[in-house]
């Protein structure tokens, strides 16, 4: 939990420093939460030693999609 709640107040301060940046690279605020959380269950979950379960979240407009998905 700890970790999770680390990663949110980051994504704050690194979106409220950054957001000019992040737009011109075609982040959304959404888009960049989206995949900073992908991320973070990854590694979770490669700490915990579940490795085997972890999938590459490369494709962004696959997370565009999830995302769009789970706001309906």
């Amino acid at each position: 939990m700890a970790y999770r709640l680390f990663m949110g107040v980051t994504i704050l301060v690194v979106w409220k420093d950054h957001r000019g940046v992040l737009k011109q690279g075609h982040y959304s605020f959404t888009r960049f939460v989206g995949e900073v959380l992908c991320e973070t269950e990854d590694v979770l979950l490669l700490m915990n030693g579940e490795w085997d379960i972890v999938h590459v979240r490369a494709d962004a407009d696959l997370i565009d999609k999830l995302l769009l998905r789970a706001a309906d």
